[in-house]
């Protein structure tokens, strides 16, 4: 995540990136519960990908969690 952040588009990403988050939020994709001490915790990656249009350029970033 860091290093898609630091590229000359990153303020795209990470706009998008906050876009994610508060979609995420506002649907109440999950709950944060304390984690037993017998459990392993999931993991989890961001997703990246740049939606083009017809003529190969850039159309939309997209970001999902």
């Amino acid at each position: 995540m860091k290093e898609v952040v630091y590229l000359e588009d990153g303020k795209l990403w990470k706009e998008t990136m906050v876009d994610e988050m508060a979609s995420l939020h506002k649907n109440e994709a999950w709950d944060l519960v304390e984690l037993s001490t017998r459990r392993k915790p999931i993991s989890s990656k961001w997703v990246f990908k740049k939606k083009k249009n017809a003529e190969g350029e850039v159309e939309k970033y997209k970001a999902r969690w």
